[in-house]
């Protein structure tokens, strides 16, 4: 068995690629590849609607959030969160957890304003502290990006601990 430990791609199941291939030749009995489908179908409504369900499950999402799907790299993502979700006037609060958010931040900072909650330097209990207060202030976001899931999903139970 290989192993891929690199950022992005990841080696899958041989199953996965036997369900996608079949979807690319004909997606649920349609007639049609799931990518000819219209986004707007029946079908495809059906797909998000269980990749929604299955990223609340994963993440424990509260049913009062939403989960977007958004186009593009991380590195679009890094200004299109701030341009589309931030009001004039509102701010949003990042946590940065090493390079790429900091890489986020400082695309973020072009268009939005902040609040820095962590910095890798800072000890993580007092950024709990200013996630507590960043949430009583209304951020209109927060901005965390981790690549080892443990850590994810810490800070998300964290985050959750707080708005409770």
């Amino acid at each position: 068995m290989k192993h891929n430990f690199g950022a992005g791609p990841c080696i899958l199941p041989k199953e996965v690629f036997e369900e996608a291939s079949r979807a690319v030749i004909d997606f649920n009995g349609t007639g049609l590849s799931i990518l000819e489908i219209s986004h707007r179908s029946k079908e495809f409504e059906e797909v998000i609607a269980e990749t929604e369900s299955l990223v609340r499950e994963l993440l424990n999402v509260p049913a009062g959030y939403s989960v977007l799907f958004l186009q593009g790299g991380a590195s679009q993502q890094f200004a299109m969160v701030p341009m589309n979700l931030l009001p004039e006037g509102g701010f949003a609060s990042y946590l940065d957890t090493g390079v790429w958010a900091t890489k986020a931040a400082k695309e973020a900072k072009k268009s939005a304003r902040l609040i820095l909650l962590h910095h890798p330097v800072i000890k993580i209990i007092p950024t709990f502290q200013r996630i507590s207060l960043s949430l009583r202030i209304q951020a209109i976001f927060i901005i965390l990006l981790t690549i080892p899931f443990m850590v994810l999903k810490f800070f998300i139970n964290q985050i959750h601990r707080f708005l409770q």
